[in-house]
């Protein structure tokens, strides 16, 4: 006759819930408190070996991303592309319009692409031409820029950086062939083409200066 050994009920459920838990990867405790038996379970994203541990759970990443500041301009400048500009429509000569820009920190503005030029275009029309403080009679849709060849004749550059210009919109017969004067770049803001000039022609002029990051 074969003895039959009964467990108690209590003791089934606490079998199968350690039993249950070993095997999908889960921590089995006991309870601290009434002697009955609990079981925690810590989810876990990695394929661990049945044989030993899950490594603890990573804690939760946070949702929010911070944002980085806007850069920002000096007052009166215009923020586009982390660069400020400035119009000045009173007119003077290339070189005094250039004190004034380093005055402010910055220089006469590098046009280096073909999209820098279209918002100098554009800005010209908003600021002045709209607002009707454009004279058709005169040179107010001309504004130096920072290109020079003083140094070298027909090398073309930026004065506040010294690099070369590679992006170039000369009008037709610009620059000027023969002239050794020409020396100072301006644009016609009415049609984006640029003109060499001589110095001393008083033209409105546009300063350029990098934006700046506030402190985070």
């Amino acid at each position: 006759m074969h003895s039959v050994m009964i467990i108690p009920l209590p003791a089934v459920i606490v079998i199968v819930a350690a039993v249950t838990a070993v095997a999908s990867g889960a921590q089995w405790t006991p309870a601290p408190d009434d002697g009955a038996q609990s079981m925690q379970t810590i989810h876990v994203n990695c394929d661990c070996d049945k044989t030993g541990p899950c490594p603890a759970a990573a804690p939760p990443q946070s949702s929010t991303s911070s944002s980085s500041p806007p850069p920002r301009c000096p007052d009166e400048f215009i923020s586009v592309n982390n660069s400020c500009y400035r119009f000045h429509s009173l007119p003077t000569t290339w070189r005094v319009a250039r004190d004034v820009c380093h005055y402010y920190g910055a220089e006469l503005a590098a046009v280096e692409t073909r999209e820098e030029n279209a918002f100098l275009h554009s800005r010209f029309y908003e600021e002045f031409v709209r607002k009707r403080e454009y004279d058709t009679s005169t040179d107010a849709h001309y504004f130096w820029v920072g290109g020079t060849d003083e140094r070298h004749e027909g090398y073309w550059a930026w004065a506040g950086s010294g690099e070369p210009i590679h992006f170039e919109l000369w009008a037709s017969d610009q620059p000027a062939a023969g002239s050794r004067d020409q020396n100072y770049l301006c644009i016609d803001l009415w049609t984006g083409l640029w003109h060499d000039h001589l110095n001393t022609r008083p033209l409105g002029y546009v300063c350029e200066m990098a934006a700046t990051l506030p402190p985070l």
